[in-house]
């Protein structure tokens, strides 16, 4: 039930005038077939709805259809309905609602045994309706097509704007994956620029190793080339020493103590 009652309201707000002419429909079946409380119920809420869509020439009409509802049942009623209607026809100045508001005041002052005013405003209702018949229906088709344009032009509005909605929506996903793309680019270049800094200093660490090495191999070729001049340097004077020491020592042997 509570569902129910969410979709007719939802209905309501989408297809106002689509909602308050099937209210009016079922209301005027309903007196056709003599169900009052249906027709009552029906009639009320379709005048509700008119009346917020401001359309005189329904409003009128289900006032008049009340009033006929109720001319059995409340008398004050009926007669404030049909009141109500002849003013808003003559001030609408259409020929067939003038015509069904005579028709109603007629049967008010008939059930109120004014004869001689129901007589009156029934002959003021014929001729309402010869000149509505001469006239034609022109004004209400236009009005009707009016109204149709009018809903049709609202359901086209709301998708417009559904589509708007939606297409907003896509533009801000869209931004999103942009504003995220964007950062993951920053990210890896950020991590680019720092593997390449720390390459470039491996690079460099590596090349003063290299440095090292060939300094330190240089000074050990030094070092060796060093020790051979300084070999080669003291053998030539020691063998020059020998020949002469060897020669006195062979023709003058040492002593003991000598040795």
């Amino acid at each position: 039930m509570f569902f129910e009652e969410q979709d007719q309201s939802m209905l309501q707000k989408e297809y106002p005038f689509s909602i308050a002419a099937q209210k009016a429909t079922c209301g005027i079946l309903a007196y056709h077939n003599d169900n009052y409380e249906e027709g009552i119920v029906n009639m009320q809420e379709a005048l509700r709805l008119f009346r917020v869509l401001s359309d005189q020439w329904w409003i009128t009409n289900s006032m008049n259809v009340i009033s006929a509802l109720e001319l059995d049942h409340d008398i004050r009623q009926s007669e404030l309905y049909a009141d109500s209607a002849f003013i808003l026809a003559h001030a609408f100045k259409v020929n067939d609602l003038i015509s069904s508001s005579y028709d109603s005041k007629s049967k008010v002052a008939a059930k109120k045994r004014d004869f001689e005013g129901a007589l009156s405003y029934y002959q003021k209702s014929i001729e309402a309706q010869r000149k509505h018949e001469e006239k034609g229906t022109q004004l209400e088709e236009s009005k009707f097509k009016l109204q149709r344009e009018k809903e049709l032009l609202l359901t086209e509005t709301r998708q417009r704007e559904a589509t708007l909605k939606s297409r907003n929506l896509y533009l801000k996903s869209i931004t999103l994956v942009l504003v995220f793309l964007s950062i993951l680019v920053i990210f890896l270049y950020s991590l680019y620029k720092a593997q390449k800094k720390s390459k470039s200093l491996l690079a460099k660490k590596n090349e003063l190793i290299e440095e090292q090495k060939r300094q330190l191999t240089r000074a050990d070729q030094e070092k060796s080339q060093f020790l051979a001049n300084v070999s080669h340097e003291l053998k030539t004077p020691l063998t020059l020493i020998k020949g002469p020491v060897s020669s006195v020592l062979a023709k003058q042997p040492l002593d003991k103590e000598g040795q």
